[in-house]
């Protein structure tokens, strides 16, 4: 795999592209670092502050499983395409 490029990107454009990765796989669950490497190709650091305010907003739910902290689409949310998800959370005054 090709090394990621322009990994600094802030908060909202991470939230973005999490929302629009899951679009295309609703069902996906992952660590914040699998989804920094593997769905997004960005910062660690900087998705974990892009999770943590989808959580805030109840978008990203949170699963222990082992010991670890994987992250998926909340189930209240499946279905509701990433663009819906953006305006809504621009109404809620969250920058995304």
């Amino acid at each position: 795999m090709e090394a990621c490029k322009n990994t600094e990107r802030e908060a909202p454009e991470l939230m973005r592209q999490i929302l629009r990765y899951l679009d295309a796989h609703p069902d996906a669950l992952d660590t914040a670092d699998g989804i920094a490497k593997w769905w997004i190709c960005a910062d660690g650091k900087a998705v974990e502050k892009a999770i943590e305010r989808l959580m805030q907003k109840g978008i990203l739910q949170r699963r222990k499983l082992g010991g670890l902290s994987y992250y998926g689409l909340h189930q209240d949310y499946r279905g509701i395409r990433s663009d819906d998800l953006l305006k809504k959370l621009k109404e809620d005054g969250t920058n995304a």
